[in-house]
């Protein structure tokens, strides 16, 4: 059986039945990994081939010279998990990726929303259509994810009670978790059940719903006067606050549904006006002794 035989006999149905993003998935495999190691069979695969194929790891879309050590990691990964996989299913006796290194990641992202843009932000947004503003609301207050949002179902959602939730059944993890709501998040959900008929979906679409708002969100980054922003960046935004409001790490990583706590700190971006609080309180108390 070949490394592409083996992939699309076995390993596709199992991401399609447990992962949300499965799709992202096949693409990596079918940019960097079918083209070089496809036809080779899996008893023939080493830790040098694999090697070789992260080393000579070339960009597929025209007009760029190199991957980023973010897109290379996914690729790792893949090899990892897909290897790893055949092994507990006693197709090969051990992976040849098992001692592949992830990189260093440089490209951290640290966006969020600054002090200094809310008020122009919050501005925009008011003249954007209800729905994309109770989404955009929903986004900065729950820290999930745009699609987790678009797909919630009414069905799962309990307002019920002093500690309202949302369930999140199928989330990138290929894991559903509960989404602790806010106040102001409740208030927000009551508003979409007032705002439509109440089907399916909370954010419901011709068919299905509602699917990615792209233009109303460039057209509210540009009233706004802020660059280089993007939706994702409120999930970040999210966090940074809950953790300067007393929230910790591994509080953060359940109501993220991350997988690894290190994913989870990347997400956290300091606020600078913290920093400067936090070796201004040093210099005070050195004060007397300089």
């Amino acid at each position: 059986m070949t490394v592409t035989q083996a992939f699309d006999g076995l390993y596709l149905a199992h991401i399609k039945k447990n992962l949300r993003s499965w799709s992202d998935h096949v693409c990596r495999f079918n940019a960097h990994v079918r083209p070089v190691i496809g036809e080779i069979p899996l008893c023939k695969v080493g830790q040098s081939d694999l090697q070789r194929l992260v080393d000579n790891l070339k960009p597929v879309a025209a007009g760029r010279d190199c991957l980023s050590d973010a897109t290379v990691n996914r690729v790792i990964a893949l090899l990892k998990a897909y290897f790893t996989r055949l092994v507990e299913w006693g197709v090969i006796p051990s992976s040849p990726a098992s001692r592949l290194k992830m990189r260093r990641e440089q490209n951290q992202r640290r966006r969020i929303i600054r002090d200094s843009e809310e008020s122009g932000f919050f501005s925009a947004l008011a003249n954007r259509p209800e729905i994309i503003q109770l989404l955009v609301k929903l986004l900065l207050l729950t820290g999930v994810r745009l699609n987790e949002a678009l797909s919630a179902q009414w069905d799962n959602v309990c307002l019920e009670g002093d500690k309202p939730t949302m369930w999140l059944p199928r989330c990138k993890g290929g894991r559903g978790r509960f989404v602790p709501l806010s106040r102001e998040a409740v208030e927000v959900v009551q508003r979409l059940g007032k705002l439509h008929d109440r089907g399916e979906y909370l954010f419901p679409g011709r068919k299905g719903h509602m699917t990615r708002p792209g233009r109303h969100f460039k057209t509210l980054f540009e009233e706004a006067g802020v660059v280089d922003l993007h939706c994702h960046d409120f999930r970040r935004n999210f966090g940074t606050m809950a953790l300067a409001e007393g929230a910790n790490v591994v509080e953060l990583k359940e109501i993220y549904g991350h997988q690894a706590l290190t994913t989870t700190q990347r997400y956290l971006a300091p606020q600078e006006d913290r920093l400067h609080m936090a070796v201004h309180t040093v210099g005070q108390k050195l004060q007397a002794y300089l």
